[in-house]
């Protein structure tokens, strides 16, 4: 039983009561996982001191590693051994309730869009609550980025802090207006490259390849700018990798990181080592990196490019015929501007500052009628080229 925020046994002979801890634990959620299962609790001392932990499931089945968890978290103590331990899951357990971790952002299969901050359900934004869990018909889902446990350490989730729903207030025809005001031709390319990528799963039911939007021109030209302005679409600016700097496997980790969404790559060049430019022709098929998973017998698993790929550099892909047929190229010539294209370089900039994911909603809340008429629209255009 609970007496003053502590858990009190029967003793060895059951004469007589004994405290095992100083603290109690309320059950919030578990994380259900194949290989890494983990269980939030909110926990609290006899002063009154709370906290929230997530406890890996292996963390629960040694009195070692349990009393490494709490205690590391303050002036948590348990002083119970095994039994006492088993005991108390049976009692926790039975008043847990469970739910699944979001560990891609973007689309999910249960037909929700998740951003780092909560999820969009079809007609509205749902905020996370405090532990980082949303609720979509009856289920509950865990998206950790927004999760208090991890406020302080500003090193964990980068990506999924930057892909937030941040509304702002312009609409997608006054937005296509100034996009394609600025970029022209090559605009209007990038913006029906950003509604197929959101709506990629259902594009990968006819076509089982996806085209990779090359950008290429002189430093200057606006061809960052063009494809950096998709981002804000789906969040905040964050980081591009740079293809010569980053390594094989963090590119692919961040080319998986999102689905239904768009992602941007840097600095391609002629001289791009062989490795990479066979990865990149593999996003071209959706496959990623090849691995051995430690977790699951060692077995091999493929990660999946379920999101459009931009990739940037001042060079067109020459140098592999086979990788600039994967590509859809974009040129960028100019690099001096008039005073009038220089402002409405500036005014675009302050509205993607100000936020545009609601340009996303607005296009997701269509996905049903894209759903419907794609099929149709892409027969109607095949047999038009044919003509």
């Amino acid at each position: 039983y609970v007496e003053d925020n502590c858990y009190v046994f029967r003793n060895k002979k059951g004469d007589d009561f004994v405290h095992h801890s100083n603290f109690v634990m309320a059950p919030l959620f578990h994380i259900e996982s194949t290989i890494n299962a983990k269980r939030l609790y909110e926990i609290k001392n006899k002063h009154n001191l709370v906290k929230v932990v997530e406890l890996p499931q292996r963390d629960m089945i040694s009195i070692t590693n349990f009393k490494l968890q709490i205690e590391s978290l303050g002036n948590f103590l348990w002083t119970g051994g095994d039994v006492e331990l088993n005991k108390l899951k049976a009692w926790l357990y039975e008043k847990t309730k469970s739910c699944k971790e979001v560990t891609q952002m973007g689309w999910q299969k249960e037909g929700f869009y998740c951003w780092g901050n909560g999820i969009f359900n079809g007609s509205e934004f749902v905020v996370a609550d405090k532990y980082g869990i949303v609720t979509f018909k009856d289920r509950y889902f865990y998206i950790p980025s927004s999760s208090e446990i991890y406020t302080q350490d500003d090193t964990l989730f980068e990506f999924e802090r930057n892909f937030i729903h941040n509304e702002g207030n312009i609409t997608l025809y006054e937005y296509a207006q100034k996009y394609t005001e600025v970029f022209g031709e090559n605009g209007i390319v990038t913006l029906a490259f950003y509604f197929a990528s959101l709506f990629i799963d259902i594009i990968d039911q006819r076509f089982d390849k996806f085209p990779i939007l090359n950008m290429y021109g002189q430093k200057g030209s606006g061809k960052n700018t063009c494809a950096e302005s998709m981002l804000y679409l789906f969040g905040k600016k964050g980081k591009v990798p740079n293809l010569h700097n980053s390594s094989k496997p963090s590119i692919a980790d961040h080319v998986a990181t999102s689905a239904n969404a768009v992602c941007v790559l840097d600095e391609y060049r002629n001289d791009l080592e062989m490795e990479k430019r066979e990865l990149l022709k593999g996003f071209w098929d959706k496959t990623g990196r090849t691995r051995m998973n430690m977790d699951k017998d060692k077995k091999k698993e493929t990660s999946k490019v379920n999101q459009g790929v931009i990739v940037l550099g001042q060079q067109i892909a020459t140098a592999d015929i086979a990788l600039f047929s994967r590509f859809i190229a974009l040129g960028f010539s100019k690099t001096t501007f008039s005073f009038e294209e220089k402002r409405a370089f500036e005014d675009l900039e302050k509205i993607n500052k100000q936020g545009l994911t609601q340009i996303t909603h607005q296009l997701l809340k269509q996905r049903q009628v894209f759903k419907e008429q794609y099929p149709k629209q892409v027969d109607a255009t095949t047999l038009k080229f044919r003509e």
